[in-house]
């Protein structure tokens, strides 16, 4: 049986259900912070003003929130398709249309819609439609360019000249590399937790991540038919990315947390130094670097976090400067509570430090800190030359 055109499709009752309840509530908390704000005693800060247009703006958000679930529909008509959004209206004929691609973790209609021409503008179909046999029957003919890139990929996996044997030992091999992988993933995801919450021994924790991303990239150097940095969701490969990525953030944090450094300018000098250095190296050493340019922008990203956190724990922990000792006077203390108590105390200016300033320090030395009292801040040369200091109780003490 033909159907009928033009034919409208919305999104279920429940997907626009949720758009208008959250909007609705977003709306409201904004007109009843804008209330608040106008209310302040102090609007000549400047401050009201901003928190308002702040709340404009969420009520912006909200609006539109509720516009998407009203306004947001696809029209088929036989020779065309049409999507109407909150901003924009888009349409697309038939004959235009290359083939569809359908947008990952999306259900009920998610698909986007390639142009056959280099000049037309792919269209994305909105989550969450409500569809029935009309809709899907719309769509057959059309060459599914995802399950074509696959194909393709097996095809250049298959063909590898560095990957001797049959198809089934080449299949074999990647199947061998998954569980490789997965071990991997879990081997680094131990590693990030026990650096995170318990560094001991600390200097092995620091070395294991530091070593993870290179087990990743000499996997992708070797094997780079097999295991992959930067797997699309088409390709045939196994990704190794956590085990390049993790463990830089893991180190990042650690260096935030436990090393207090006086000259950030070399700090961030040699972060990005290190950080250019690594992917360059990874560019070279790394097949896959060099054919797309998203992957070498996602390198140098990675190695920011990873470069700053070696920098920074290498300057501390091969750092054997005898400090220079500086009596302190306490000012004030205080506990900050948010997901954890975090106990900070005021020190008076010292050595380089002209102002005074607050340091973070551990529950022990905050119950043996008294205002008015003396701590010392103990301040090191730094392995790399870069200064950093730590607080803690004076010598007599």
């Amino acid at each position: 049986m033909k159907a009928d055109f033009p034919r409208v499709y919305r999104q279920t009752r429940g997907y626009r259900g949720s758009m208008y309840v959250s909007g609705i509530i977003v709306v409201v908390a904004a007109l009843v912070g804008a209330a608040y704000t106008f209310a302040m005693e102090d609007q000549a800060s400047g401050i009201p003003a901003m928190l308002a247009i702040l709340c404009g703006l969420c009520a912006i958000g909200g609006a539109a929130m509720i516009a998407s679930g009203a306004r947001t529909r696809v029209v088929l008509h036989e020779d065309a398709i049409e999507v109407f959004g909150v901003y924009r209206e888009s349409r697309l004929a038939r004959s235009e249309i290359l083939g569809l691609r359908l947008l990952p973790g999306d259900q009920g209609g998610a698909i986007r819609l390639m142009p056959r021409y280099t000049s037309g503008t792919a269209l994305s179909l909105p989550p969450s439609l409500a569809v029935d046999d009309a809709f899907h029957a719309w769509f057959e003919g059309f060459d599914n360019l995802d399950m074509q890139d696959q194909q393709a990929s097996i095809d250049r996996y298959l063909k590898e000249d560095s990957e001797p044997g049959s198809t089934e030992e080449k299949w074999q091999r990647m199947r061998s590399a998954a569980r490789v992988v997965q071990v991997l993933n879990w081997l680094t995801l131990a590693a990030v937790l026990w650096a995170i919450f318990y560094p001991h021994p600390y200097r092995l924790a620091i070395v294991t991540l530091t070593v993870l991303p290179w087990v990743a990239v000499a996997l992708a150097a070797f094997r780079g038919s097999v295991y992959r940095l930067d797997v699309n969701r088409n390709e045939v490969g196994v990704n190794v990315g956590i085990a390049m990525i993790m463990p830089g953030l893991a180190l990042m944090l650690r260096a935030a947390l436990d090393v207090q450094v006086l000259d950030w300018l070399r700090a961030a000098i040699l972060t990005g130094g290190g950080a250019i250095a690594c992917s360059v190296f990874i560019y070279f050493l790394v097949h896959e670097e060099r054919e797309r340019l998203g992957s070498q922008l996602t390198s140098l990203l990675m190695m920011c976090a990873y470069s700053f956190g070696v920098v920074m724990l290498a300057n501390n922990q091969l750092d054997h400067s005898e400090p220079v000792t500086y009596p302190v006077e306490v000012l004030a203390k205080r506990i900050s509570t948010g997901n954890s108590a975090t106990r900070y105390l005021e020190l008076e200016p010292w050595g380089p430090r002209k102002e005074p300033e607050e340091v973070e320090v551990g529950d022990d030395m905050y119950e043996a800190a008294a205002v008015g009292g003396q701590v010392c801040v103990y301040m090191f040369s730094g392995a790399l030359g870069m200064r950093w200091y730590e607080t803690w109780n004076c010598p007599h003490k």
